[in-house]
């Protein structure tokens, strides 16, 4: 591939990430790209009928989805090639009735959602993105909305006057870490009246944040029902076809789950039962009765959690393992961990290395420092709850959980090039590791 094509991936990639500011977005942009391709939009309520060579997809809270593909030559038993991902990032989102005039300002109550670099967040033009739901004429409406243009910003104090520099959620918590929307109309008013004003639930839709919100819904302050508001960056991303299903043995799933940042433990995260019973259904629609059909499909089957890793830090390479740290412009890397926060294993890890010489991508290994974790992710909650083998894999980072995080554009080629593998040759390959 050309380094005009490989440039265009990422810049494909920057698009996706600007248009996508919170999991409804994500969820919002999976759902049309798969019935683009042709997959069906099953609801878990309704009666499902499965078939080979169908493509089917469901949500949970319109903010994760799961989609599947049976392959042609699927029969009972033979598993799955499972890729996961999550739909969230750490991110400041608005607290229930957050909106609040303070010192003669409109100002914004947040609350941190996961474990986020809080200091990348000063001084950013910030804009607002989620979901709301309020009463329409024939009942509930949910609508996605984003603000586009800046609505706000969290001011730092001047070095001069906080010399520490210590901008941090200890430095500012709950006081300070408020979004200014703008000055009030009426600067001398009392602030006592203002309190008032403020523990009034039913100003909670009438401020300058949902004035502009609500516009672009087409709604009524008197009308919401909820809503979910996601404080982001304004500004862009910048730069510094598949095979059919005809021969394929297997069923390919795609999952990406939302509340990783917050532990997954959500009927829409990955430690929910939904994916265990999602899996038993499709296999009951499929199996012909077969009661060995689940056991037999869980042991053929592998997932490959994909999520992003830490570069090694040019100024700061004494955070890294010595042995295993990977640049940021290397190639994909295996995760592995001794405690488990990863779930790669010896067949796992031998597995990847084969599918990335079929791939024509190297694949390298990395593991934290005794004294250091790097963290973890969702991975380990399916691959327990399912009984599925697993393993973590993907590019590197800087800046993990910053507002603006940075990775390399090559990298993104290479796991596009390697995860569109996984699912066209898996199945060729499974039954060599099978070692049970």
């Amino acid at each position: 591939m050309t380094t005009q094509e490989i440039i265009q991936r990422a810049k494909d990639f920057c698009q996706f990430v600007d248009i996508c500011p919170t999991p409804y977005h994500v969820v919002d942009f999976c759902k049309k790209e798969l019935k683009a391709a042709g997959y069906t939009h099953l609801k878990s309520a309704d009666i499902w009928t499965l078939k080979n060579n169908g493509k089917y997809f469901v949500t949970i809270q319109e903010s994760t989805v799961i989609a599947f593909a049976v392959g042609g030559k699927y029969s009972c038993g033979n598993g799955y090639s499972f890729v996961t991902a999550h739909t969230d990032s750490p991110v400041l989102k608005l607290k229930q009735n957050g909106v609040k005039k303070h010192k003669g300002f409109w100002v914004a109550s947040l609350d941190t959602y996961g474990g986020g670099m809080w200091s990348t967040w000063f001084n950013r033009d910030l804009k607002a993105s989620g979901r709301i739901i309020y009463k329409g004429k024939d009942g509930p409406v949910s609508k996605l909305f984003c603000t586009k243009k800046p609505i706000g910003t969290i001011p730092s104090v001047c070095v001069h006057l906080h010399p520490d520099n210590k901008y941090n959620l200890k430095a500012f918590g709950e006081k300070n870490l408020l979004v200014v929307l703008g000055k009030c109309e009426d600067e001398k008013k009392d602030e006592k009246k203002d309190e008032a004003e403020n523990k009034e639930k039913l100003k909670e839709y009438a401020n300058p944040l949902f004035q502009v919100i609500l516009k672009d819904v087409g709604c009524k302050p008197e009308d919401v029902l909820d809503a979910d508001v996601i404080f982001s960056d304004c500004q862009t991303s910048a730069l510094c076809e598949s095979q059919g299903l005809e021969n394929d043995t297997t069923i390919r799933i795609y999952g990406t789950y939302h509340n990783e940042e917050v532990g997954s433990k959500s009927v829409e995260g990955a430690q929910t039962c939904l994916t265990p019973n999602l899996l038993k259904r499709i296999e009951s629609l499929l199996s012909n009765n077969d009661c060995q059909c689940h056991d037999r499909s869980i042991a053929n089957s592998t997932m490959f959690h994909v999520d992003s890793g830490h570069a090694l830090h040019p100024f700061y390479p004494e955070k890294h393992e010595e042995q295993t740290a990977s640049k940021i412009d290397s190639y994909p890397s295996v995760k592995y961990n001794g405690n488990k926060n990863f779930t790669s294993t010896l067949i796992t890890g031998a597995m990847m290395q084969w599918l990335g010489k079929i791939a024509d991508v190297k694949i390298e290994k990395t593991c934290d420092r005794n004294d250091l974790s790097g963290g973890s992710t969702l991975g380990c909650h399916i691959s327990k709850m399912c009984g599925i083998k697993s393993l973590d894999i993907g590019a590197q980072q800087w800046s993990m959980h910053s507002i603006r995080e940075v990775s390399s554009s090559k990298s993104i080629h290479q796991c596009i090039v390697l995860y569109k593998c996984i699912f066209e040759k898996y199945h060729t390959i499974n039954k060599m590791f099978s070692s049970d």
